[in-house]
């Protein structure tokens, strides 16, 4: 689950993440407490934070959105595909992701 986080001034600028289960878990390769309560910009470089913002944007002004994006990280796996869904719940949004970097790997 996420939730807007909103600045003073600037309105709308970063999103929280409210709760999450073992598969964001893995796919951040952190605990839950170091999770839940961080907002996406302290996990997440600006390329990927840009490519997840306007989808999570997308999804709170349509009530859903669903996508396939590509979020790179460090590591010995550099670029993983992600198939993306969001569906607004009360005053945030409930998204989940399955990682799909091996489906596009034997698309090539």
């Amino acid at each position: 689950m996420l939730s807007p986080f909103f600045e003073k001034i600037g309105g709308m600028t970063d999103f929280t993440i409210e709760d999450c289960d073992g598969k964001a878990m893995r796919m951040w390769v952190k605990d839950r407490e170091e999770l839940v309560g961080k907002r996406l910009r302290q996990l997440m470089n600006d390329d990927n934070l840009k490519t997840v913002k306007l989808f999570i944007h997308d999804a709170l002004n349509d009530g859903f959105a669903e996508k396939e994006f590509l979020i790179y990280r460090s590591g010995p796996r550099k670029k993983y595909w992600f198939q993306a869904r969001a569906v607004r719940a009360n005053l945030g949004l409930a998204v989940t992701l399955r990682d799909i970097t091996e489906v596009k790997e034997k698309e090539k």
